[in-house]
């Protein structure tokens, strides 16, 4: 037995070191996909080795032979084909639970091209070699006297972990939470974003917001718009973004006051809180403190939170509403409808799509509940359906003082009536079928299952495990209907991408975070009825604590070091070269010509309505004199890759200007 095992442990460990280094979070630095003699095969890339190609049927031979070694050893495996051969329906709730997690799983495609089939690879190995190292080392744990001491020690260093974690005080466990969020998403908003929004949707709405700071919903256009255009910028007779107002409004105090770059670590920092407090409503004190913790040490929500993207006030929100709708239902009271109402139609302002698609199933429950139970949630109703009506009311009359129509959202008036939700052809000539749709779906579900948490094992597993066990309960059915809801609503939606990680999905993050900690903590009541466990409900929870806390250790050294580098490398072409040579260089006027693909880096910097003597504007060779005839006082700059020059190309003359 020994010799068997030890060859697994060894094949276990070696897997773990191999997939640990990353060149990006879903490349690998020593194994990947390459054409090899006309053929994809996977490849080992060793240092100091040449490298060696796997033909894909022997790899995939030999990781199935190793399943049914690991399957074969497995005692808990064992114990399962027990419990399912004696009581049979006892464990339907998990094969099906399991079957859903494996169908979460399924690759996006065959090939292991795209990023969600390679993140799907990189699970599927590493949780085959942490089995693998479990299953083979556990035979050579110390003999039964020294494991009784051993045992001793681990019980005292739990129990004094479970008193800091479970037993401190409400106020210092919320503020240490707070406290690190805050600073972390901070740092990497500084060292790796260099407080610069990324993305093109956080460009464009940080622009949107500089215009509302100034008292305006929009700017006029300028006179030569082909030196100002940028995507999702609608720039016509008036200057404006395609984005309703929910996430700018939360911007405009953070411009004013020169900060703008505090606004997603604080609201990420109060979603750490909102957690813990919706948990505890729900589900008690523990599940609270264990779903602040999750969310404190998801890699989704820290860097999700450190940038400009809408998604992060509208989980904050989104939390806020089920809070206070599970209270409002508790309690009947007005204020609850009127907070949960508002919060709801904040995220509405925000994100519509995704925000009714999040809320349906709740808004179901809401109406079942005001049949059943009439006046004594009369109160709360009536308040949340006024809040919500005053937001939607709001977000109407932005479309109509912007867009000309109360029903028509910025998208629509940039792109068309093509961008809407559908099967067809749609914006730029792609077409969206019920096969892309499947595909786009599976491929956030993989992410999902990688990003949530970096685990070397699904992000998903105790979700499942919650839902194999008999300890669910309606709230749970409503938080995982709810992330249903929104993967099926993008099922319809033509566009796709991931933005540190499954971005539309990252709403749905706040319910399955709390999920994952009622999976946690009821895994010892499913370990004992399915598995057959003997250990006690305190020591097993000390296990899968341990386990879990091993699970983090090997994420965060496996992918950090790989998200800070692909996160701080020019993210979605953007960095602060640009920037940094206008301020070495102390300029504080002037026109900055900067190249095409480079605009982004500098487009937010602009005044909107160009009252600024220091204009940033895109490159256009020869035609950059319109613009420099338009501002005559004005000198000229370009930046050229690292390197910031003046130029004085001929202008035409202030009479000829007249």
């Amino acid at each position: 037995m020994v010799v068997t095992r030890l060859p697994l442990a060894l094949i276990g460990i070696g897997l773990i070191l191999l997939l640990m280094p990353h060149e990006s979070p879903t490349e690998l630095s020593y194994f990947f996909r390459i054409g090899h003699d006309g053929r994809l095969v996977f490849a080992l890339n060793l240092p100091g080795l040449a490298s060696i190609p796997i033909p894909t049927n022997i790899f995939f031979a030999f990781a199935g032979m190793l399943t049914v070694i690991l399957l074969g050893m497995s005692q808990s495996f064992r114990q399962f084909l027990g419990t399912a051969l004696s009581r049979p329906r006892s464990v339907i709730p998990t094969i099906v639970s399991g079957s859903l997690l494996g169908v979460s799983l399924l690759p996006s495609e065959l090939y292991f091209v795209g990023a969600g089939s390679s993140a799907v690879l990189i699970l599927a190995l590493s949780t085959l070699g942490l089995s693998l190292a479990g299953i083979g080392l556990a035979h050579f744990l110390p003999n039964p006297a020294k494991m009784q001491s051993l045992r001793g020690k681990a019980v005292r260093f739990f129990d004094s972990m479970d008193e800091l974690l479970f037993q401190s005080p409400q106020r210092l466990f919320l503020l240490v939470c707070f406290t690190v969020f805050f600073l972390t998403t901070n740092l990497i908003s500084l060292f790796i974003f260099e407080h610069l929004p990324h993305v093109q949707d956080s460009i464009a709405q940080v622009f949107h917001a500089k215009i509302l700071a100034q008292g305006h919903l929009t700017a006029p256009a300028p006179a030569d718009p082909e030196f100002f255009q940028f995507l999702q910028m609608i720039l016509r007779d008036r200057w404006y973004s395609q984005y309703p107002p929910g996430h700018m409004v939360l911007l405009v105090p953070a411009i004013l006051l020169g900060i703008p770059w505090i606004v997603n670590p604080l609201f990420g920092s109060f979603s750490i809180l909102l957690l813990y407090s919706l948990g505890k409503e729900l589900y008690g004190e523990e599940t609270g403190r264990v779903a602040a913790m999750l969310g404190l040490a998801s890699p989704f929500l820290l860097f999700m939170s450190s940038e400009f993207m809408n998604h992060t006030p509208a989980l904050f929100f989104f939390l806020a509403f089920l809070l206070f709708l599970a209270k409002g239902i508790r309690s009947g009271r007005i204020k609850d409808g009127l907070l949960s109402g508002a919060a709801l139609g904040w995220v509405i302002l925000a994100r519509p799509y995704g925000a009714a698609a999040l809320a349906i199933p709740f808004l179901l429950y809401g109406l079942v509940v005001l049949l059943r139970r009439g006046s004594s949630v009369g109160h709360f109703a009536l308040g949340f359906t006024m809040s919500l009506v005053l937001f939607l009311g709001i977000l109407l009359g932005f479309n109509f003082a912007t867009n000309g129509d109360p029903l028509v959202f910025g998208f629509q008036a940039l792109w068309g009536v093509q961008v809407n939700p559908g099967f067809g052809s749609f914006n730029a000539g792609q077409v969206h079928t019920p096969l892309k749709g499947l595909t786009q779906t599976l491929s956030s579900l993989n992410g999902l299952n990688k990003h949530l948490f970096e685990w070397p094992l699904p992000s998903l597993i105790f979700v499942a495990v919650l839902f194999a066990s008999r300890g669910k309960v309606l709230w749970d059915r409503l938080l995982l209907a709810s992330a249903f809801s929104v993967l099926a609503a993008y099922f319809f939606y033509w566009f796709h991408d991931w933005c540190f990680g499954p971005r539309f999905l990252f709403e749905a993050s706040g319910p399955l975070i709390l999920l994952t900690a009622r999976g946690m903590l009821i895994f010892p009541d499913w370990s004992r009825e399915i598995l057959g466990t003997q250990t006690t409900g305190e020591q097993m929870r000390s296990k899968v604590m341990a386990f879990v806390v091993l699970l983090v250790v090997i994420g965060f050294a496996s992918n950090f070091p790989a998200h800070l580098r692909n996160y701080g490398n020019a993210y979605w072409g953007v960095d602060g070269n640009a920037l940094a040579l206008v301020h070495a260089q102390k300029i504080d006027r002037g026109i900055v010509f900067v190249p095409r693909t480079a605009f982004g880096s500098v487009f937010p910097s602009n005044d909107p309505f160009l009252r600024n003597e220091l204009i940033f504007a895109r490159d256009l060779g020869e035609a950059n004199n319109r613009l420099l005839d338009r501002f005559p006082s004005l000198p000229a700059y370009r930046v050229r890759g690292d390197t910031l020059v003046s130029f004085s190309p001929p202008r035409k003359s202030p009479l000829q200007n007249r």
